[in-house]
């Protein structure tokens, strides 16, 4: 029996099939005393076990309606020293399970991140599939680059199917990071819908990314819409201290009530996406993760061992009905007060997948220097329309690029042929740039061209006009 522990998570593998492992608290420092058991979970036909959400008291977990149940008064397995004792006597050495908070050794942000198909090894040792796509050398020139992550359950690491952001953000000059979520496509790790792991992953992702020698200034952005989108405010609330910028698109308040609305089950698109993640996160599940098994890729293969651990996350929202405390750690609209950094947010009113309730959050962004919130009426997919992808290349151009925002002649000629709106961004003649916040600002435009590389000079911008001056708070 083997015990891995993880942010407010413990996984056993190598268990006899079938047998109860119980998780034990074990007592420390001087107050000492015995051990407290605290959940009991039942292996399962590959000798697995998983633990994430646990009672408020002693009970042996055998399904998702015992999980369910003992979600109703119990809390994420707390930082501490734990053993697991098996029912045929085993025993494990104590491990650590840490919180969010509790953060890794800078060195493991070291790791070497070259462009295609890899992968990244976050604080517990769980390796995630990523997959650094270049911008193109022809149009934007050598890098470093300015450089964004998207950060999903889908395929951002998928090597032949880039995702919408990924796509837009490389046309667009910008060295794009396709990281799958734990659990997911061919990272290792248990999947769970936006638990604490999940978010601390995505900060060792930044760190990471942070420190390659092609991240222009060594602060990368997020970009994504939807669930890549609502995985960036998780993130930026573990305030990565390199982080510039995220530009979350069509997001939500709150998990459980987008699977509850007014305490009635979401029938329509929440159930059919959660089904879908429970497919897709299957041992294979993707078709793209298990044709690299089949062509040899080991890691992925090693990572996909103790995906019979994932959850049926469809069943089990279906079984809590009522808003559990164990939850409120995964309440978007909790997080959002923490994040530190500019934030260029989108959202339909008439949003046919996660709905409008995403407004009622927009106020506790207290903390971020800059906001940029542009609500519309339209749909789930419209935050990649052409009236917000100008604004969208303008935001991440000022904060991650940390530039003025000129868009590469072939880019704009194309955005023409494809849409009859015109371009949004300033054009050369112009004095000033400015945008909106809770005020104005404006950012004078330099004399000579701030573009790295531009038809009429070559010329860096000026000192001067970076940074951008913040809007108040």
């Amino acid at each position: 029996m083997r015990v891995f522990p993880g942010v407010e998570t413990l996984t056993v593998t190598n268990a006899r099939p079938g047998s109860h492992l119980t998780v034990e608290a074990v007592a420390v420092g001087e107050a000492g005393g015995a051990n407290r058991d605290v959940v009991t979970v039942v292996a399962d036909v590959a000798g697995n076990g998983h633990v994430a959400f646990v009672p408020e008291t002693h009970q042996v977990i055998t399904d998702v309606a015992d999980l369910a149940s003992a979600v109703a008064t119990g809390l994420t397995l707390a930082p501490g020293s734990y053993r697991v004792r098996a029912d045929d006597g085993t025993v494990s050495e104590p491990v650590q399970v840490t919180a969010v908070g509790d953060l890794p050794d800078p060195s493991l942000y070291d790791q070497e991140l070259a462009e295609g198909f890899g992968y990244l090894t976050v604080r517990d040792g769980v390796k995630l599939s990523v997959m650094v796509r270049f911008p193109d050398v022809n149009l934007h020139g050598e890098g470093p680059w300015p450089t964004v992550v998207e950060y999903s359950g889908y395929g951002p690491s998928d090597p032949d199917s880039p995702q919408p952001g990924t796509m837009i953000a490389n046309i667009m000059g910008f060295a794009v990071v396709g990281v799958n979520m734990r659990g997911s496509g061919c990272s290792g790790g248990v999947f769970d819908i936006f638990s604490p792991a999940q978010s601390a992953d995505g900060y060792d992702i930044i760190e990471t990314v942070a420190r390659q020698p092609w991240v222009l200034h060594g602060r990368p952005g997020m970009v994504g819409l939807s669930y890549p989108g609502i995985s960036q405010l998780f993130v930026a609330a573990t305030c990565p201290p390199s982080l510039a910028a995220i530009t979350p698109l069509s997001v939500i308040d709150d998990l459980w009530r987008q699977q509850w609305p007014g305490g009635t089950y979401n029938s329509g698109f929440t159930r059919a996406w959660l089904a879908m993640r429970d497919a897709q996160v299957k041992a294979g599940g993707m078709a793209w993760d298990q044709a690299r098994i089949d062509a040899g890729d080991e890691t992925a293969a090693a990572n996909q061992a103790i995906r019979s651990l994932n959850m049926d996350f469809e069943a089990f929202g279906r079984a809590t009905s009522d808003f559990r405390p164990a939850l409120e750690a995964r309440r978007t609209a909790n997080l959002v007060g923490n994040i530190t950094v500019p934030v260029f947010l989108t959202g339909a009113w008439q949003d046919e997948q996660t709905g409008s309730r995403f407004a009622l959050m927009l106020e506790q962004f207290d903390r971020s220097p800059h906001v940029v919130f542009t609500l519309f009426n339209g749909h789930h997919p419209d935050g990649y329309s052409p009236m917000m992808i100008h604004r969208w290349f303008e935001f991440l151009t000022f904060h991650v690029a940390r530039r003025v925002p000129v868009l590469h002649p072939m880019v704009r000629e194309l955005s023409h042929r494809c849409s009859s709106s015109t371009s949004a961004i300033a054009p050369k003649s112009k004095t000033t740039a400015s945008w909106t916040s809770s005020t104005t600002t404006t950012l004078p435009w330099p004399a000579t061209c701030p573009s790295r590389r531009c038809a009429s000079c070559s010329s860096p911008a000026p000192a001067e006009t970076w940074p951008v001056p913040r809007a108040p708070v």
